[in-house]
């Protein structure tokens, strides 16, 4: 009877600090794409490059976190966007890519969207087209 109640108490300890920190990396994940969004309202269009360290840096730790999320759990094509957004920063000059306004506002409401519903299929899918049809030069 006290082993039980031992082990049950190790169990629900062990499942609590588990679920904390499920809470922690998702709460990180989404605070990495909310930075990202910020830092490209923070910008013009036509001046994404002066912000563009800050930019790979989130996307980067944003894709690091994808996996680890309890979002990518129920929509695993949360990893792929964040992929393609820290591809998107990293080759930003090298490919020459520019951005519209429209397509920057339209980007900023895209990942507003992802971060606050993360598991949103529709929204992953409306920010993964909108960054492969941002021309290049």
């Amino acid at each position: 009877m006290a082993l039980t109640l031992v082990v049950s108490g190790i169990a629900y300890h062990y499942q609590q600090q588990s679920s904390d920190l499920q809470e922690k990396i998702d709460r990180e994940f989404t605070s990495q794409i909310g930075y990202l969004q910020h830092q490209l309202e923070r910008s013009h269009a036509d001046s994404i490059t002066e912000n563009l360290y800050m930019l790979q840096n989130h996307a980067s730790k944003a894709n690091a976190f994808s996996r680890l999320t309890s979002y990518y759990i129920n929509q695993p094509q949360i990893n792929a966007l964040t992929g393609l957004l820290e591809s998107f920063f990293a080759n930003y000059t090298a490919e020459k890519r520019s951005m519209t306004d429209t397509q920057m506002q339209q980007f900023i409401a895209g990942l507003d969207q992802v971060g606050r519903e993360p598991d949103n299929f529709e929204a992953i899918e409306k920010v993964k087209l909108l960054l492969v049809n941002i021309d290049s030069k």
